[in-house]
């Protein structure tokens, strides 16, 4: 497989899985190849995949949260994004935002997958003195 046709591969994966109401656009080619997921439960976690380099693919998800996935196994690193895309869309998310006035400072991920929790700590800026969080947890896309 052409590494770059990943995310087409992705965004075909997505689309057999949710309702024909959920926007799955792709734009740009190559390394600069993006897929942006909208769902149409406004209560499920939209993402955006798109590659950082030829060695690295990013899911940015809910409101901040960034996940990057950087593997010498290609299709290692392939099957770890398609299982974060897979708890995503099962609504096994969550999001805790920090605050720094009405700025959103930092958040702090849940997503479960099959065999194990991964939490992703994502930070814009100074955030140390932001405690004042709010946590939503996501519904599951639908499907068709």
């Amino acid at each position: 497989m052409n590494f770059f046709k990943y995310l087409d591969e992705l965004a075909d994966h997505v689309r057999t899985r949710v309702d024909d109401e959920t926007r799955v656009t792709t734009t740009g080619s190559g390394i600069r190849r993006r897929i942006e997921v909208t769902p149409s439960n406004k209560q499920a976690c939209g993402f955006a995949a798109f590659f950082q380099d030829e060695d690295e693919i990013t899911v940015a998800f809910g409101e901040m949260s960034v996940l990057d996935f950087v593997d010498d196994d290609r299709d290692e690193m392939i099957s770890s994004c398609r299982e974060v895309v897979d708890a995503i869309i099962a609504g096994r998310v969550s999001e805790t935002v920090y605050l720094r006035g009405a700025s959103p400072v930092r958040a702090v991920a849940r997503v479960e997958l099959p065999d194990r929790i991964v939490k992703v700590h994502t930070r814009q800026g100074m955030s140390i003195f932001a405690r004042r969080g709010k946590t939503r947890y996501f519904e599951p896309y639908l499907t068709a």
